[in-house]
């Protein structure tokens, strides 16, 4: 019996319905098979120990074992149809994607990575993975990939890396050598030393020893005992038996030498004993011979440490006698062949503080190149030392090097609120090694010697602050004498006389009006010069007066101030002569300069009498022009030379004919001398005239 089936084309199929059967059995006896297959390895994958995860070619999870779900706290239906990759920690994403790629490039072919994977609780698991490509296998198709959970192990090693560092931390990296020796019990026949072995040394044990590390696995069982000095020797055996005799902790102090040179050590060992009889000694080795030498140093410089003290605690109160006595407390402590204390101030070196320095020692001059002042331009805190100076560029440089045979300076910078003012030195005739304590002492007694000058400084402060202090009141009172009464004086003429004018002028001869008229313009032009010069010394006071200085041909400049005084002089009878060379040129303010000649030369004619003489000259000095103004009037009492210039004085005479003075002008001539940078002078002998001498810088 046949059946048919039409396609679209409407053609007729026949087929033999037996055959279709057979092939419908067939097929269905293939799936059951494969399913029979796959049930197999799933069953084989639930009861697997290992944890067990099937993955496709793009990372996705398509089945996971109990064991793995388990041991991550995820069920199937979690990860299940999910990128592997939202489990996988960020770090370690490229790890996967290598391993995936090779895993599908090799088929057949295991390849091992490991990964961080998150865990249901939030933490990171370490995973070691093995995969195989079985995605040509009918039966599996997937990358199947084999987990062991591996973050215990790796806390522990963690763990064992950080107890790793720890032991660096505490043993190798310290300051003392740490040693392991074990001393098995010695027979009849033997000591401890026969049966001793060094266990373990540290790094620093052998460099203090002077051995290499990688030595020690043929260290001498006797390093330590043939290292021993031999002064120290017998001790350190009878302390080393006696603490293994008794098991009590070992701990000696003594000296070691190695390669020829000394240190000092000390050992600190606890011991532990074995049921056999062995004893197990660990402990430490410090080398303590800086320490040893700093107690040496101490016991010798005990003495003058007292000496220092002694000495700072009784210093007076005179700082240059204090500078000295310090200078001097310093060469002796340090042994020196001198000590000096040099002070620089205005670029010149001076010699404050001296012990034991040569009568014809050179100070002063220019420091550039000297020792002294390198140390004081340096500024360092700490002592310098230059050795061998005839061997350096200072024996060129600072004449006193070659001069006085020396070969060892140190110098410290002494300061004084914190600026550089000087240096303290002590120098040697010979070769000598200042120790740490000797530079200590020197730093020590130059911030002595900077107190004592900073002390200095501020009592000379003090001083001048008093001195001016006194000179502002005394400018102020013969401020107020001269209002109170040298212009009140000239006021009580001007207005008497007028007064009488005023009252009596239509009973008053035509002559008599002009000797009262007469008597107001000379009242009326003293006041007038007097205020003028009031007023000019209060502005330089002040500070407000103009300054300027600029050449000046000095003849001419006399020359018109004589022309001021002629009427005067023909009046008096009195010639003025004018001796300035013609081209000579001084540098002053021009206003301040004619001040000062107007007063000298007015002082002059006043005190001078008919047919005499005033003569204005001038000459070239060292450090600029002196001009004199003399005159043979009848000069001035020895006894008032010395009031002339001074403010707190009214010194004050009446001229020749009876002129009047203000007690200023003198005054106001030492003020701009003085500005100047020059000085004024005064020499006379009663009688015989008198000279006025003021110079003014070149510059």
């Amino acid at each position: 019996m046949r059946s048919y089936k039409t396609n679209q084309l409407g053609d007729h199929h026949f087929y033999d319905k037996e055959k279709m059967g057979r092939e419908r059995q067939m097929q269905s006896d293939g799936e059951d098979y494969c399913v029979a297959t796959k049930s197999e390895f799933h069953i084989l994958i639930d009861n697997s120990a290992d944890a067990i995860v099937l993955i496709d070619s793009n990372g996705i999870v398509k089945y996971q074992s109990p064991a793995y779900a388990k041991m991550m706290g995820r069920n199937d239906y979690q990860r299940i149809g999910r990128e592997c990759l939202e489990f996988v920690h960020p770090e370690d994403h490229g790890t996967f994607n290598h391993a995936i790629d090779k895993i599908l490039n090799y088929p057949g072919l295991p390849v091992k990575f490991v990964l961080r994977n998150l865990h249901v609780n939030g933490s990171w698991r370490h995973l070691e993975c093995v995969g195989n490509n079985l995605l040509g296998e009918p039966d599996i198709q997937s990358i199947v990939v084999n987990i062991q959970d591996s973050t215990d192990r790796c806390h522990a090693e963690k763990a064992l890396l950080k107890s790793e560092d720890l032991y660096a931390d505490l043993v190798l990296n310290q300051v003392a050598g740490v040693y392991r020796i074990l001393i098995k019990k010695p027979n009849s026949n033997q000591t401890i030393w026969d049966t001793l072995t060094h266990e373990f040394v540290s790094d620093r044990f052998c460099h203090i020893v002077g051995i290499e590390k990688s030595m020690t696995t043929i260290l001498p069982d006797s390093i330590i005992l043939d290292s021993i000095h031999p002064d120290d020797r017998q001790d350190f055996i009878r302390s080393n038996v006696e603490a293994n005799r008794i098991l009590s902790p070992f701990v000696w102090e003594g000296r070691i030498v190695i390669n020829a040179a000394i240190k000092w050590v000390r050992f600190d060992s606890n011991p532990r004993e074995f049921e056999d009889g062995s004893i197990r000694w660990t402990g430490v080795m410090v080398d303590i011979t800086k320490q040893k030498q700093v107690e040496e140093l101490l016991k010798k410089n005990s003495n003058g440490l007292m000496r220092l003290n002694d000495c700072l605690s009784s210093l007076g109160a005179d700082s240059n006698i204090n500078i000295n006595r310090l200078t001097a407390l310093c060469g002796e402590l340090l042994n020196a062949t001198s000590a000096l204390y040099n002070r620089l101030g205005k670029d010149i070196l001076s010699a404050a503080g001296k012990w034991q320095v040569p009568d014809d020692y050179r100070e002063g001059g220019i420091p550039e190149g000297r020792l002294c002042y390198d140390v004081i331009r340096n500024n360092q805190d700490k002592a310098v030392t230059i050795s061998r100076l005839s061997e350096t560029s200072y024996a060129r440089t600072d004449p006193n090097v070659l001069k006085y045979g020396l070969q060892t300076y140190c110098g410290q910078v002494v300061r004084c609120e914190g600026k550089p003012i000087g240096s303290l030195c002590v120098m040697y005739d010979h070769d000598f090694q200042l120790s740490d304590e000797d530079l200590r002492i020197i730093g020590i007694i130059g911030s002595a010697i900077g107190n004592e000058d900073n002390r200095k400084f501020r009592n000379e402060a003090l001083c001048a602050s008093e001195s001016k202090l006194k000179d502002l009141n005394a400018t102020k009172d013969k401020f107020f004498s001269i209002i109170a009464h040298d212009l009140k004086g000239p006021f009580n003429g001007i207005m008497g006389l007028s007064e009488i004018l005023k009252d009596d002028a239509r009973n008053l001869e035509l002559s008599e009006i002009m000797d009262y008229a007469e008597m107001i313009y000379s009242s009326a032009l003293q006041t007038h010069r007097l205020l003028d010069q009031l007023l000019s010394w209060a502005r330089i006071q002040d500070g407000k007066m103009s300054f300027n200085p600029a050449p000046n041909l000095l003849h001419s400049v006399v020359g018109e101030v004589i022309l001021l005084f002629l009427d005067i002089a023909d009046h008096k009878e009195i010639t003025i002569v004018n001796l300035v060379p013609v081209q000579m040129i001084v540098v002053a303010d021009s206003a301040m300069l004619k001040t000062i000649l107007r007063n000298l030369i007015s002082n002059a004619l006043k005190f001078t009498n008919s047919n005499g003489e005033v003569r204005i000259k001038a000459k070239t000095g060292d450090s600029g022009v002196e001009i004199e103004v003399e005159d043979n009037g009848g000069g001035i009492k020895e006894v008032d030379i010395h009031n002339l210039f001074r403010v707190d004085l009214s010194f004050s005479r009446s001229g020749t004919k009876n002129e009047k003075g203000t007690g200023l002008g003198l005054i106001l001539c030492k003020e701009f001398v003085e500005k100047h940078g020059g000085k004024i002078s005064a020499e006379s002998k009663h009688g015989e005239g008198s000279q006025f001498k003021f110079t003014l810088p070149f510059n």
